[in-house]
């Protein structure tokens, strides 16, 4: 197996996966018979859900993993052996639905992966049991960052989640801004809230916009809705507290007005600049509009350095032009 994982989280993204040599080596063991190979297909090809790829033939005598081990005790199944295939069983063991092929990850993340949601890593907001696990291990159930203290930890807790693909083979919304928001603190040797206020919301007169919500303002808060089954509009059980924050990220977090980010919009459209206050250079926001990502989204829409993209409003219902930028974000309603 490979080495325990760094501390570096730019050096070298952690590596749960046996090297090459390893997957490649002959085992001493009696290969799987016939019998026990189609069998085991069988059973994968008969979940209509199955989380499976492509059909991979396990070891003898391989480390097993139910849909109930969480994504620390995975790891450390797939630190501690030298196997790159594991059967995945239901909750009680009886069905195998899925096959888990843990590869080596070729290439480093790059800061323009990070930027455009290629660089493999995920989110926690989908709803099959890989995405609910890591959302739990990074936010817990009720997106509370109390559970830690600096965003060290929370970034440490989304590297110990296995990539989705390989960096810069998909599109995938992930926390990337997390690990955005840590790059630039070692950088500028500034907390990310300092940084924020100090280079953009002072600047663009953002006097609404932080981590943290003033008790004098807390009535002017919308807190976050949904509804429920029977159509009704409720309040959300998920709600990002509004006071005692310590950690920021770069996922999430802000608290803002309508007029403070209209304020940071028409400085995006002002190719950088607001009021003889320059925030970004032109270059800059030119490359933040453009699609870097190809065709991962489809014909028609794209995405940039931070912003979705329309490409091609012809192929869209929508009323926009070529060239729209948006984000909806978790919490839109």
């Amino acid at each position: 197996m490979s080495e325990e994982p760094s501390q570096s989280f730019f050096s070298r993204i952690v590596n749960l996966f046996s090297s090459k040599e390893e997957i490649d080596k002959p085992s001493n063991s009696d290969q799987p018979s016939d019998e026990q190979i189609e069998e085991l297909i069988q059973n994968v090809l008969s979940i209509k859900d199955s989380i499976v790829k492509e059909i991979m033939i396990p070891r003898v005598n391989i480390s097993s993993i139910t849909e109930t081990n969480t994504l620390e005790e995975v790891y450390e199944i797939a630190k501690d052996t030298k196997h790159s295939r594991y059967p995945v069983f239901s909750s009680d063991s009886k069905k195998v639905i899925g096959i888990l092929h843990v590869k080596d990850i070729e290439g480093k993340i790059t800061i323009k992966q990070l930027l455009t949601h290629t660089s493999g890593l995920s989110h926690g907001l989908g709803e099959n049991l890989y995405e609910k696990q890591l959302f739990k291990l990074m936010y817990n159930e009720l997106f509370d960052p109390a559970d830690y203290v600096k965003l060290e930890q929370r970034i440490e807790a989304l590297f110990k989640a296995p990539l989705v693909s390989q960096p810069g083979e998909k599109w995938y919304y992930s926390a990337s801004t997390d690990v955005l928001a840590l790059i630039l603190q070692r950088i500028t040797k500034n907390p990310i809230n300092r940084y924020l206020k100090e280079n953009i919301f002072d600047l663009l007169e953002m006097n609404d916009t932080g981590y943290n919500v003033n008790l004098n303002n807390e009535e002017r808060i919308m807190m976050v809705h949904l509804k429920n089954e029977e159509g009704e509009l409720i309040l959300s059980p998920t709600q990002v507290p509004i006071q005692g924050n310590t950690l920021y990220g770069g996922t999430h977090g802000l608290f803002s007005s309508i007029e403070d980010y209209l304020q940071f919009c028409r400085m995006i459209l002002n190719n950088g600049k607001l009021n003889g206050k320059k925030i970004l250079s032109k270059k800059s926001v030119k490359l933040m509009i453009k699609n870097h990502v190809q065709n991962f989204l489809g014909s028609s829409r794209g995405f940039g350095l931070g912003f979705g993209v329309l490409v091609d409003a012809e192929k869209e219902s929508s009323p926009a032009n070529d060239g729209q930028i948006y984000w909806g974000g978790y919490f839109k309603i």
